[in-house]
């Protein structure tokens, strides 16, 4: 089994504790966590969106009962009052294409009055839009209102001219953490960025991959500050920006910078390793043949130019010489 496949078969073991439900939560989908009555960015099919849930603890619990579906499946919680409210991912979804505004508590408040309407078009969708539970990172975007997660500190190195495919350098990214026990991503796009988030809490990376196939460049350091208790640390993160300046600051954080540079040298080495795998190589196969294909015809107009005295013997039998060189 390739790389790629064992990281396909970890993410799909991802919410099997509980009901498996069109869309299963996890760390990994909360991209921003909030302070208490705060909200906290929460990544679901259609993007990132701000939603009023407690930052306490576990931020999502694997197997806990959706106060909705009554199913034992991954959830977030809102407290109404000092009352927990569990909720499940494919009822956020429903919720908010229902127009209810979750960054509120009265849009909360208002839900869970609702909860048979809200039940009656879950029911519907599942039927008439099942693509709406259908996670797709290739369409995920986010707009200029969104603040990627901050870095603490950050190691970088560019790369030139290589011709690397950033989908395949992607894939080498998600499958290096899971490879790690770290199974979870998440993916936002936007133009010729792609951010991934690895894991939440303590184990999260979050990566850019900005540029082209032929110029990009690689940083890395620790996504989230946490205040260690005891013996821990906090995971590094990896960056591939292209000249976006993060910082954050440190209070009480714990760096593993041989996990850090383990990362890096991985990247690296798989990056020099695959040279040449991206699109831009058949565009520039295509471009040379092209171009000579083109050779003939320039001659025969050189030519024409001779017969009607513009150039020389001399200057055609030099210009000739230099177009068949080229082929």
């Amino acid at each position: 089994m390739g790389l790629f496949d064992k990281v396909q078969k970890s993410l799909e073991d991802i919410g099997k504790e509980g009901k498996n439900m069109n869309f299963n939560l996890s760390r990994s989908h909360i991209i921003k966590k909030g302070k208490i009555d705060e909200t906290s960015t929460v990544l679901l099919p259609s993007g990132p969106v701000e939603i009023l849930i407690n930052p306490s603890g576990k931020i999502v619990l694997e197997d806990r009962k959706c106060a909705f579906t009554k199913e034992k499946t991954p959830t977030v919680q809102h407290l109404m009052g000092w009352k927990p409210i569990h909720v499940c991912g494919d009822i956020l979804i429903t919720i908010l294409d229902m127009k209810y505004d979750l960054s509120s508590k009265n849009g909360w408040e208002r839900a869970f009055k609702e909860k048979t309407l809200i039940l009656e078009h879950y029911s519907r969708l599942e039927q008439d839009n099942p693509q709406i539970f259908v996670y797709d990172d290739s369409k995920l975007t986010f707009d200029d209102d969104f603040k990627l997660p901050r870095l603490e500190k950050e190691k970088s190195k560019s790369y030139l001219k290589l011709n690397i495919d950033l989908e395949w350098l992607k894939n080498e990214i998600v499958g290096y953490h899971s490879m790690k026990n770290h199974p979870e991503s998440s993916i936002l796009r936007k133009k010729d960025l792609i951010y991934i988030q690895i894991g939440g809490g303590r184990w999260a990376y979050g990566t850019i991959i900005d540029g082209t196939p032929n110029d990009f460049k690689v940083s890395t350091g620790p996504l989230k500050v946490v205040k260690a208790k005891s013996a821990g640390f906090v995971a590094s993160t990896a960056l591939l920006t292209g000249g976006i300046g993060i910082a954050a600051k440190s209070t009480g954080a714990i760096i593993d910078k041989k996990k850090t540079d383990a990362f890096m040298k991985y990247i690296d080495e798989r990056i020099y390793q695959n040279k040449g795998n991206g699109p831009e190589l058949v565009q520039n196969i295509s471009t040379e043949s092209k171009s000579e294909d083109d050779i003939p015809e320039k001659i025969k107009k050189l030519s024409d130019l001779k017969d009607q005295g513009i150039l020389t013997d001399e200057e055609f039998e030099a210009k000739k010489k230099d177009l068949l060189d080229k082929m």
